[in-house]
């Protein structure tokens, strides 16, 4: 965008007058995903498929995917400078385990029932196939 200096102030003005009419969906944060995952699905094989669709970056990038009806029961491992590891297990106790870069503060938000979005990854450390998170929320609860 550009605009003239001089009309700095009726643009901020006409913008802020805009966005007070903006509903909450618009300034929700969005994360799009390609496919649903079971825990089951996420592997090697998984993996070595995502790997074939590498180099990945801003016009090609890492698939996003979304597991629901996992459960972490609040045992995630804090490690490194304010990140977490938590192995969750899905309706059929199928375990994933999940990495979360940066996420040391959101430890809270992998208790109980979630549903997560992720990009498969191979975990050095643990030599296992993971899912990095990218968001989580609260999922249904298990009957």
């Amino acid at each position: 965008m550009t605009a003239d200096v001089t009309e700095l102030e009726v643009l901020e003005r006409e913008w802020n007058e805009a966005a007070e009419s903006w509903g909450e969906e618009v300034l929700a944060r969005s994360v799009r995903f390609e496919e649903e995952l079971s825990a089951a699905e996420v592997g090697t094989a998984l993996l070595e498929e995502v790997q074939r669709l590498e180099p990945f970056g801003i016009g090609n990038p890492r698939p996003v995917f979304r597991i629901r009806s996992l459960n972490c029961d609040g045992k995630s491992r804090r490690f490194g400078k304010g990140h977490l590891s938590c192995r969750a297990r899905d309706d059929t106790d199928t375990e994933v385990e999940l990495l979360g870069w940066r996420w040391g503060e959101r430890a809270e938000e992998l208790q109980g029932p979630i549903e997560v979005l992720g990009s498969l990854a191979f975990d050095r450390f643990s030599g296992r196939t993971v899912l990095e998170l990218l968001d989580v929320r609260p999922g249904p609860s298990r009957a």
